[in-house]
């Protein structure tokens, strides 16, 4: 068997160390060449695990797909909303933003009324809201404030106006409960206006012979005086 010398031994040491002291040596150069984490951004290198900025959304105002928004102009907003009425989970709602009157005889007076209308659903029917949302503009109404002739008028797309007309003698019917209600907060100061002996007494007078005589559209507003004139 042949012996090693003690020198080639102790030269073979030497040389593993010094190539071990040199691996470790690159090593420590490479690590300082990466930056740290919270350094990343600074040195130009994008963290995959970063959360991503998130892109504004639209305003939850409006109601997607419709013809409603949420929330109302915060002068609007201030005002008090008004129940109009709620049948089959359907209740509407409208904040009386102005009113004005525009014309005035013997016969009665007619105001101009700026609303902002809501309307909420309740039930546990598909598609039903039961947040409060508001129509995307104000609408503009008239209210003829008359003993003789009461009406509320809507202007209509084909051109003119429609007008209901409300009988406290023989009663005002449900379906007409928000127009009773505007008619009353225009008219009345908001108070209950009384219907039969209550209305007769109040100098309101029955409607039911004379809604033959009406015509189912006005040019203008205004007409309201003479139909209530003539009839």
């Amino acid at each position: 068997m042949n012996k090693v010398s003690p020198k080639l031994l102790g030269g073979s040491i030497i040389a593993v160390c010094i190539l071990i002291a040199a691996g470790i040596f690159l090593g420590l150069k490479a690590s300082e060449t990466v930056p740290p984490a919270e350094d990343a951004m600074n040195a130009g290198v994008v963290q995959n695990d970063e959360p991503a900025a998130l892109e504004p959304t639209s305003s939850d105002a409006e109601v997607e797909g419709s013809d409603y928004i949420r929330q109302l102009p915060e002068e609007v907003e201030k005002l008090p909303t008004i129940e109009s009425s709620c049948h089959m989970g359907l209740c509407t709602y409208f904040k009386l933003v102005s009113s004005k009157m525009v014309g005035g005889s013997v016969e009665g007076d007619l105001y101009a009324a700026t609303t902002w209308d809501g309307e909420t659903y309740d039930g546990n029917d598909a598609g039903y809201d039961p947040i409060l949302k508001w129509s995307i503009q104000p609408q503009t109404k008239y209210i003829f404030c008359s003993r003789r002739l009461p009406a509320v008028m809507y202007s209509i797309p084909e051109g003119g106006f429609s007008f209901s007309t409300l009988d406290f003698v023989a009663g005002v019917p449900h379906v007409q409960a928000g127009e009773l209600i505007l008619y009353q907060n225009i008219c009345n100061e908001g108070k209950t206006i009384g219907e039969q002996e209550e209305a007769v007494a109040a100098g309101y007078e029955a409607l039911e012979d004379k809604l033959d005589n009406l015509p189912e559209h006005l040019n203008s507003p205004s007409d309201i005086f003479r139909i209530a004139r003539d009839l």
